[in-house]
């Protein structure tokens, strides 16, 4: 079977990088090459999962690329919670709600204004912007930046702050299977 590149975005890792995996490899062995090729930081403890941007799951690690529609070039993002706690503060009110770390800015937004959000008609939906502490107003890169690249933990009015929910334990497999690939090369 022949090698497919994949972009990778990672925890932790400010740009995106490539790697190349088998075209029939699973979910847990593109983590694992991800891993060795220097595309995640190792963390012991957390585990390393592999999601398709706005997802709200992650992919089940037995799964191959192609069932989860992932081919050459496709761009897949390596978390290491499953969820963030995001809270919203608008006029004097705070909502929260959890979101996929994958999860965009924009989507945020899109809640933060909706009906389960602050309910804002489409003109002052329009004229407020969601500002997430650390990155400037009007950064057009900011919109389309994963949960997990913010590093939100202020308590400013009007901003988000969240925090990272990792799941417990460790999954055995994948990092026995990091440990084989270590000391194969």
């Amino acid at each position: 079977m022949q090698d497919i590149d994949i972009f990778v975005q990672g925890e932790g890792r400010p740009t995106i990088s490539l790697i190349q995996v088998k075209q029939d490899a699973t979910i847990e062995e593109l983590a694992v090459a991800a891993i060795v090729q220097g595309a995640y930081p190792v963390a012991d403890g957390h585990e390393c999962l592999v999601s398709l941007e706005e997802a709200d799951e992650p992919l089940t690690p037995g799964v191959t690329l192609t069932t989860a529609g992932i081919g050459h070039r496709s761009r897949v993002h390596l978390p290491r919670c499953r969820k963030i706690q995001v809270t919203v503060s608008f006029n004097g009110q705070e909502k929260s709600r959890a979101f996929s770390p994958v999860a965009t800015i924009g989507r945020v937004t899109q809640w933060a204004v909706g009906k389960r959000g602050f309910d804002l008609d489409d003109i002052d939906a329009a004229e407020h912007v969601l500002q997430v502490t650390g990155i400037l107003a009007g950064d057009a890169d900011g919109h389309y930046q994963p949960l997990y690249h913010q590093r939100v933990t202020t308590t400013h009015r009007e901003a988000i702050r969240g925090e990272s929910m990792p799941r417990p334990g460790t999954p055995g497999r994948l990092w026995e299977a990091l440990r084989n690939a270590r000391e194969k090369s």
